[in-house]
């Protein structure tokens, strides 16, 4: 399922008529507007978690816990303290407050709205796609660390456990099934296993990553897969915005 597809099923999938409706929209106009922003802002998150650090910052982000409410409360929708903190995340997935007029420019351009209109509905979707990543990443994340910390960390609360069969004392992945995952994923825990391991291709970071993009409607691809993603999305990304700079700069 594309990210659009899953982002419209925000607020029991009426995020549509929602914006719609707060901001005095017809129904393509706020459609068009999702359609236009969000593939960009998933593309930048999907650019930021390349790095390590950027991979680090997202999980803490998500480790509070309070995004969800975005995507799940339509009367949060409008609200002050949806707008402001979805500008500070708008800055962070585009990297610059220029970015994120530019991405203003663009919709604007794409679907006629006013940019007075765009600047409040803009953040308030970077927040929206934080909360549906922590909802559709919860499982998916969780899955990926149940599977590689169920060896290693043998107390964690919601993993299933099994003896070492040779007779040692510690845990052995497959003596176990897999763990089913229906709790929040622990964010701030698996941040703390991607800053001591470093940035190497595919393993534990990997994973997460891989997770993290089927969460946003991608499909993970295993190493090769991620170097391709980290070439593509992290260099190509760069260019996407030397090319806005450029834009804006003959403006």
């Amino acid at each position: 399922m594309s990210a659009v597809r899953q982002f419209k099923r925000a607020q029991n999938g009426a995020i549509i008529d929602n914006l719609a409706a707060k901001y005095g929209l017809t129904h393509e106009e706020a459609e068009d507007t999702v359609q236009t922003a969000v593939p960009v802002l998933t593309r930048a998150v999907q650019a930021n978690i390349q790095s390590k650090q950027g991979l680090e910052e997202l999980l803490r982000a998500l480790a509070s816990g309070h995004h969800a409410k975005y995507f799940e409360d339509a009367t949060t929708l409008g609200d002050p303290a949806t707008v402001s903190d979805g500008e500070a995340i708008l800055r962070h997935m585009l990297g610059s407050d220029r970015q994120a007029r530019a991405l203003q420019t663009q919709t604007q351009y794409a679907t006629g709205i006013g940019g007075d209109i765009l600047e409040q509905i803009l953040p308030q979707l970077a927040s929206i796609l934080m909360g549906m990543i922590f909802k559709n990443g919860g499982p998916e994340i969780g899955r990926q660390f149940g599977r590689d910390t169920i060896s290693r960390v043998p107390d964690i609360d919601g993993f299933p456990r099994m003896p070492d069969t040779s007779g040692g004392t510690s845990y052995r992945r497959d003596d176990v099934a897999p763990p089913k995952w229906d709790q929040p994923a622990p964010y701030g825990e698996i941040a703390k296993e991607v800053e001591k391991r470093g940035r190497a291709p595919g393993g534990f970071s990997g994973g997460i990553r891989d997770a993290i993009g089927r969460s946003l409607g991608g499909r993970g691809g295993g190493i090769l897969g991620w170097v391709v993603k980290f070439i593509v999305l992290r260099y190509g990304w760069r260019i996407f915005r030397a090319v806005i700079a450029m834009f804006l700069g003959r403006r």
